[in-house]
């Protein structure tokens, strides 16, 4: 039993140049309490060069009955520098092995100016990752060396994000909701039929795309539209879509082949 209650920091030393925040394993076999668990970054005393926030897994096997509050913020930063830094990580794994990805940070640290956190095959333990559900916020993710990753439950995408993944396949068995200025970028991505895809002012580009459900471009307050951009030349398969006023289905990669043509089929309707 290990009953968490209280705090337990392992948050940076503020100095010339902040400090990252540390790692925090928690291994149990019961867990109750409503302490408090943090791992964040630090800033520096000129607001230059702020530490990124730590690292953080619970795991737990038998009963969790906790109420905890865990942050693993970076320090912040002067944007004039561009200096903010990267949130850390939260991992969360709950009896019958429900997990929990969350990477999130306060508001007036998100934007393109903010530190990218680094999901890679080395600190993730591996190059496939499934969770049950993932939780971002105002955070810019970069993953590296993830050949797979599929989150079967809910994606939930809060204020302002921003995921770069290159090489990677991108699962969503519980849809995608992107909200407005939110960007992902990614090789493949698949959702089954009973999966919608959603962008609301939201830019989706990627080259490889299988999204059998509904595929919806919104936008927001009549004039952020969505784009839906192809980044490659392999043909999407697409189960309905719908494009409202302000949005695009657009291209990036097939300028050698028809230099205006997205290549897609849509077995439903196309609104």
């Amino acid at each position: 039993l290990i009953a968490a209650d209280g705090e337990a920091p392992v948050a940076g030393i503020r100095n010339i140049r902040g400090g990252s925040g540390g790692s925090i394993n928690i291994e149990a076999v019961v867990l109750e309490g409503d302490g408090v668990i943090k791992a964040n970054g630090s800033k520096s005393d000129s607001d230059d060069r702020v530490g990124g926030g730590g690292r953080i897994a619970v795991k737990v096997w038998n009963a969790d009955t906790s109420n905890l509050s865990v942050s693993a913020y970076s320090g912040g930063g002067n944007p004039y520098y561009g200096s903010y830094g990267g949130a850390g990580t939260i991992y969360r794994e709950k009896p019958g092995g429900i997990t929990k990805l969350t990477i999130s940070q306060p508001l007036q640290m998100s934007g393109e100016s903010a530190g990218y956190t680094l999901a890679s095959s080395s600190n993730m333990g591996s190059s496939s990752i499934n969770l049950s559900d993932m939780a971002l916020n105002n955070s810019r993710v970069r993953f590296d060396g993830i050949e797979k990753f599929r989150i079967d439950g809910q994606a939930l995408f809060t204020g302002v994000n921003f995921i770069e993944d290159s090489k990677g396949e991108g699962g969503f068995g519980g849809g995608v909701l992107l909200p407005a200025y939110n960007k992902i970028e990614i090789a493949t991505m698949t959702l089954p039929a009973s999966a919608n895809l959603t962008l609301s002012g939201a830019t989706l580009r990627v080259s490889s795309l299988t999204a059998l459900g509904t595929v919806t471009l919104d936008s927001v307050d009549g004039w952020l539209g969505s784009v839906l951009e192809q980044t490659g030349t392999s043909q999407w398969t697409i189960g309905s879509l719908i494009v409202k006023g302000g949005s695009k289905v657009t291209h990036k990669a097939n300028s050698s082949q028809k230099q205006y043509a997205v290549n897609m089929r849509v077995l439903g309707d196309m609104t």
